[in-house]
């Protein structure tokens, strides 16, 4: 996570999703989806919901997420 700001029932993230030696993104594939947005964020809230459960704190998440790509300085 690049940058985020926490508000009072959401949260706010920049994610630089970044793959070292890979110059172009390859369509998905049938299977296993690890190289994309949403297995990413995936991995964070189960992260972030094991530790809130594991620290008896009562945290939940939204079902859904919103998304935008920001592809340039200028976006």
């Amino acid at each position: 996570m690049d940058d985020f700001i926490i508000m009072p029932d959401h949260i706010h993230a920049i994610l630089f999703i970044d793959k070292p030696g890979k110059t172009s993104w390859e369509v998905n594939k049938f299977g296993v989806q690890r190289d994309n947005l949403a297995a990413v964020l995936r991995g964070y809230k189960a992260s972030v919901k094991k530790y809130a459960l594991g620290n008896n704190i009562e945290f939940s998440w939204q079902p859904k997420y919103y998304d935008r790509v920001i592809r340039n300085e200028k976006e």
